[in-house]
């Protein structure tokens, strides 16, 4: 099924974004619009279960086809939370947000996690209360007609979960990840709301709740899971190893950069704002210096999505082969404190400024 659901979406990307290759997707206008498609069809999807489990819920006088119905149209809400997040995490910079909006899709992902946990922390309560108090479960006519609406809308609600979460993984969303598991969470109670109705029949009552309780867990793991990643976003992750190397590389290679350090990344969601600073040798005029700090900020936003600010300090020099001082301090006789005839350093003298990295005055851009 995975296999089938693959092609599916590979084929359904290839159709809305016009391109060959939707294994991953890094531009934004295609992330946005694959976002759609995932919130689009699971909402219109959702919309139709919910229709025909409500009516033959009603028809056949099952309280269990009827409560399941309600749980698909609990999975409308969630994606349309995704379809709103990504709706606003396309809007353009302004004045009050000059880095963009990208973060609402951040924000869309927290919102449909937390609706996730507390769906598993729902049906654990649920299922622990039939379990102990099996006299609460309402008596439902049990009927071949309800058992196989359960398990079709199982096998469709699986089959969206399998293509949500790949969209996901082709987009890195975590919003549409979560909204997968929502889908899941669906396809499971549909199974379980099955098994309450076959296990009627034969007078076994417990096994429904049982198997809902571990079902339950296992659905708040995986929200609390995918809820791990945009909370990390928010806080502020540091760069990945992979990310800070290329920012590293691309900065090094560009002409008069003799080091880097200090690289700092603020994820804004669809732009980031790169600072580093790059060592130069304190021989550069300042405007030379200037010119080169302009040229690794050129590079480095031609990797695309993301500002640089690049800081400029002057390369740090051998102490000992330069300074006397800083070779053998009491080889030099000390200045007398009264002595007028003693030249001062001058501050802007090689000796009068600081040489180690990071120094308290870079050369400002």
């Amino acid at each position: 099924m995975i296999g089938i659901v693959s092609r599916v979406t590979d084929w359904s990307l290839k159709k809305l974004l016009k391109r060959r290759d939707v294994e991953k997707i890094d531009d934004h206008d295609d992330r946005t619009l694959a976002a759609y498609l995932e919130g689009w069809l699971s909402i219109a999807l959702n919309i139709v279960l919910f229709g025909v489990k409500l009516l033959l819920g009603l028809a056949i006088g099952s309280l269990a086809v009827v409560s399941d119905a309600f749980h698909s149209l609990s999975d409308v809400l969630t994606s349309a939370v995704v379809v709103i997040g990504f709706k606003l995490a396309s809007s353009p910079p302004d004045a009050k947000h000059p880095f963009g909006h990208g973060r609402f899709e951040t924000i869309a992902s927290i919102v449909v996690s937390m609706l996730l946990v507390l769906t598993g922390l729902r049906l654990l309560y649920s299922s622990a209360v039939s379990l102990i108090r099996p006299s609460s479960v309402h008596e439902v006519q049990s009927g071949i007609g309800a058992v196989a609406v359960m398990l079709g809308s199982a096998a469709a609600k699986e089959w969206l979960a399998l293509f949500s979460i790949d969209v996901g993984r082709r987009i890195r969303s975590e919003a549409l990840t979560a909204d997968g598991w929502h889908h899941r969470s669906d396809a499971i109670s549909a199974v379980l709301a099955a098994g309450a109705l076959v296990g009627s029949m034969y007078g076994v009552h417990w096994l429904d709740p049982v198997a809902g309780m571990v079902v339950s867990v296992l659905i708040a793991q995986a929200g609390l899971q995918t809820l791990a990643a945009p909370l990390h976003d928010v806080m502020g992750r540091p760069p990945s190893a992979e990310e800070q190397g290329l920012l590293y590389q691309t900065a090094h290679a560009v002409d008069g950069v003799e080091g880097v350090h200090d690289i700092v990344v603020h994820d804004y969601g669809r732009m980031k704002r790169v600072s580093l600073h790059i060592e130069v040798n304190p021989a550069h005029s300042v405007t030379d210096a200037h010119g080169i700090a302009e040229t690794v900020e050129s590079e480095l936003e031609k990797l695309g999505g993301l500002s640089a600010v690049v800081h400029v300090d002057p390369l740090a020099a051998d102490p000992a082969s330069v300074d006397p001082v800083a070779a053998d301090p009491a080889s030099v006789d000390p200045v007398p404190a009264d002595s007028a005839s003693a030249d001062p350093v001058p501050a802007d003298s090689p000796s009068g400024r600081s040489r180690s990295r990071g120094s308290n005055h870079p050369i400002k851009r």
